[in-house]
């Protein structure tokens, strides 16, 4: 039986068609993928990625550090990442053969939170475990939605979900860096991760925020429509990919 995200009532409501992926029920479009691909690259589109596989990794005590752990395991060097900084890279396997691709976070000194892909998720973990996950402390977030908001209007719109303060923050992030906040305010509110990443190639944020919380950002409807200003309708992950 398919899997769920916390958005699927707001799926339903805006008529998505569904289709199991990867063990997942994720839409396959809400009428045409070819529309949802030029609101993207024309004005915004909001994904739930929530599928995604959250890892958060640390030290678990004295001699057992997570940093060198990803340092043997990735295939890009997370030592000079500062915290809320990220890289792209690989995980590979001892022939030099691509794994899986993924973006490291550095959260604090030695914590940090990978988003690997859903379909090679037992693979991952498996191979991690080969190489020694067990002797750090780590954490799979299913707690967590993970919301994609991509485009050339995303700032504008990311700016209508959040209070004045996170907003004053998100202002300032740069591509590939991310920040902890305990009180966003606004139709968000309570805690989030906010990253300045993406897949689409455009200018967009990754929100991920606690479960029982994602319906009300994703759910049409959330970001208002004014004068001048569009909408972030919801997009199906293939067309993030066109």
């Amino acid at each position: 039986m398919s899997r769920s995200t916390p958005l699927l009532s707001c799926h339903r409501a805006a008529g998505a068609r569904l289709v199991d992926f990867h063990g997942w029920l994720l839409p396959l479009h809400y009428g045409s993928q070819l529309e949802e691909h030029r609101r993207v690259r024309a004005a915004a589109g909001l994904f739930d990625v929530s599928h995604m596989t959250v890892l958060d990794l640390e030290g678990a005590g004295e001699g057992s550090r997570a940093e060198p752990f990803l340092r043997r395991l990735l295939a890009l060097d997370v030592g000079p990442l500062a915290p809320g900084q990220a890289r792209y890279g690989c995980m590979l396997n001892e022939a030099g053969g691509v794994v899986d691709d993924l973006i490291a976070y550095r959260l604090g000194p030695d914590r940090f939170r990978l988003v690997l892909n859903a379909a090679t998720r037992d693979r991952d973990l498996a191979w991690m475990a080969a190489q020694g996950l067990g002797a750090v402390a780590w954490r799979e977030r299913e707690d967590l939605a993970m919301l994609a908001l991509q485009g050339p209007r995303a700032r504008g719109l990311l700016h209508g979900l959040l209070g004045e303060a996170a907003r004053a923050r998100a202002e300032g992030l740069a591509p590939f860096h991310a920040l902890e906040l305990e009180e966003a305010g606004g139709p968000v509110g309570g805690p989030l991760f906010l990253a300045r990443t993406g897949y689409t190639g455009e200018e967009g944020y990754e929100l991920l925020v606690p479960g029982e919380r994602a319906a009300g950002i994703g759910c049409v409807g959330v970001i208002p429509e004014t004068p001048g200003r569009c909408r972030g309708r919801p997009c199906s992950p293939v067309s993030r990919s066109m």
